[in-house]
């Protein structure tokens, strides 16, 4: 009986201890459901689904394909990537015009030339990546340049800042300030524009540049004002188009899906030469 009794108390202990593992299993499942569905719907508008996975996924292993044109190209990153090899960034493309990882299936290459990298959003968040890339891109002789998430339900003069604070002197070489219009945060068309207005004035005086207003042609032609669109160059994010739908721009994201070597799945833009 002894033994018997024995086996059953093992057998009993190594239930609860695999019912503790599975718990702990779908604990972190749940949580990290929740974490990329909020991801999800604060920075692509929609929640987590598996025909978004898979569209990405897609993304992450057929690459974007490059407009026709004469450019020079860039990408824009934030702590959202996770590894820049600084010294090996490089557009690999192959014969239709589609970005690839390996070289081996690529007809032409193409240089980056310019890094757009986030530094701050709101009134307080830094990016914790930024200063470390900062430095990296200087040394790897890429131009840089970096931008601020706007949040119009804040205080203009805060953000503007908290920018200023985290970006510091910016060298003669740099790219214009950048300010990133994308969300209203329940605020009318007014206050965001004032606000917006509010920061970039701060921004160019303090700078001596006039920044760059990015934003995608929605915001451009009905909520960001002529005040803004006719004074500040602009940076336009429209993707699965031959040419963007907002007529005045300087800088073009074309997609937020490239193939990038160095630098994985990323934001791919384009300015003429």
């Amino acid at each position: 009986m002894l033994p018997y009794n024995g086996k059953k108390i093992n057998m009993s202990k190594r239930i609860i201890i695999w019912g503790i593992v599975c718990l702990v299993v779908l604990s972190c499942g749940v949580i990290g459901y929740r974490y990329a569905n909020k991801m999800c719907k604060e920075y692509l508008g929609k929640p987590l689904t598996f025909s978004l996975v898979k569209e990405h996924l897609d993304g992450m292993t057929q690459g974007a394909v490059l407009p026709k044109g004469n450019w020079s190209y860039g990408i824009d990153i934030s702590h959202h990537q996770p590894i820049i090899r600084w010294n090996r960034l490089k557009i690999h493309v192959d014969e239709n015009g589609r970005t690839v990882w390996r070289k081996a299936k690529a007809v032409r290459s193409e240089s980056i030339d310019y890094v757009f990298m986030k530094a701050t959003e709101g009134e307080t968040f830094k990016d914790w990546r930024f200063r470390g890339r900062w430095k990296k891109a200087k040394r790897a002789g890429i131009s840089r340049g970096a931008y601020h998430f706007f949040r119009p339900g804040k205080s203009a003069l805060s953000q503007a800042q908290n920018f200023i604070g985290q970006v510091g002197k910016l060298d003669e070489n740099d790219l214009p300030p950048v300010l990133d219009i994308e969300k209203m945060d329940e605020c009318s068309v007014e206050t965001l524009n004032e606000r917006a207005l509010e920061w970039l004035r701060i921004v160019e005086k303090h700078y001596g540049r006039k920044p760059i207003v990015y934003a995608n042609p929605y915001y451009l032609n009905n909520v960001i004002d002529s005040r803004i669109t006719q004074n500040y160059p602009v940076w336009v994010a429209n993707y699965k188009v031959n040419r963007p739908s907002y007529g005045r721009w300087h800088y073009w994201q074309f997609s937020d899906r490239a193939l990038v070597r160095g630098a994985g799945s990323v934001d791919l833009n384009v300015k003429p030469r």
